[in-house]
């Protein structure tokens, strides 16, 4: 049975939006009903824009995404020298194994401390 959602509220799909369609039981008096049944109900598992484990750079903002930072800490990561960066013309990306090695340096430094 698929969960009500308010009414006139939208489920995204990976489709497409679908609308939410009043449930005819639920509405008695012709007045708006409180509560509607989704028709058709697709989970969002993943984020829209998918990338893949082959990618070999990544831009900050989504080197940011996957280290769960903000966008702020990693250009001054990269300005530091700690996160490695290049350029292409007028953007800067992050190589992937930039974030791995940046990862693993931070747990060496956790066990070393103990």
């Amino acid at each position: 049975m698929p969960k009500p959602i308010p009414a006139g509220m939208y489920r995204a799909t990976r489709a497409a939006a679908v609308k939410a369609t009043p449930d005819p039981a639920l509405s008695c008096d012709g007045r708006r009903a409180s509560t509607v049944i989704v028709q058709e109900e697709t989970p969002v598992t993943e984020p829209f824009t998918t990338t893949t484990n082959d990618q070999l750079l990544v831009t900050p903002e989504e080197a940011a995404r996957r280290l769960s930072v903000g966008r702020t800490t990693i250009y001054e990561l990269m300005s530091s020298g700690e996160l490695q960066s290049v350029n292409i013309g007028r953007s800067r990306r992050v190589p992937v194994s930039s974030l791995s090695s940046f990862v693993s340096r931070l747990i060496g430094d956790v066990v070393v401390e103990r």
